[in-house]
């Protein structure tokens, strides 16, 4: 049975928020892979337009076989896998135009441009999706432990330093936080 437009409207505003969080955070890793393929487009161009498409009836949602939630996020891989394929060549960016500086150095311009501080509601939209990552993690020391390292910008070397932890370890926190992320397959999810 394909949903219509009053079941989907009804199935967005009864999404519970790890389910928003599971949702932006697939979104976000999706177009983090597409890279320069993405063409300007971000995270929430992804989810709206698998919405967009739900309900003008582009991609149907089998509402009595599918959570909302796994149509969403098998909508936004198709999407993005397309997305991936349009365009032909990555475009080239500024940022890999080094310069040959008088001093015989490599020097990227980009490097002069001073950065952007986020506004007011962008730091409390950051603020906010730590506080609902570290509530996703609250019963896992060791993944809170990996993540606050990452937050400060530390690589996977340094990370594995500073908790003391090997390698294997890193890696398997790593995976356990990734899918704690990104949650189950959709294709396995049931309503």
């Amino acid at each position: 049975m394909v949903a219509g437009v009053r079941d989907i409207a009804m199935a967005i505003e009864s999404l519970t928020p790890e389910e928003l969080l599971r949702i932006r955070a697939f979104a976000i890793w999706r177009m983090r892979g597409l890279g320069r393929r993405s063409h300007g487009k971000d995270h929430e161009d992804l989810m709206q337009e698998a919405v967009t498409r739900t309900i003008g009836g582009e991609r149907r949602w089998d509402a009595t076989g599918v959570s909302f939630a796994a149509h969403l996020l098998g909508a936004m891989r198709s999407i993005s896998n397309h997305w991936a394929g349009e365009g032909g060549d990555d475009p080239a960016l500024f940022a890999e135009l080094d310069e040959l500086a008088a001093d015989g150095r490599l020097r990227n311009p980009v490097d002069r441009i001073a950065a952007d501080d986020p506004g007011p509601e962008a730091q409390l939209a950051i603020k906010q999706d730590l506080e609902a990552v570290e509530r996703l993690f609250a019963a896992d020391a060791a993944a809170l432990r990996v993540i606050a390292c990452l937050r400060r910008g530390l690589s996977g070397p340094a990370v594995q330093e500073a908790i003391g932890c090997s390698k294997t370890e890193y890696e398997t926190i790593m995976k356990r936080i990734r899918r704690r992320l990104r949650g189950a397959e959709p294709r396995g999810e049931r309503r």
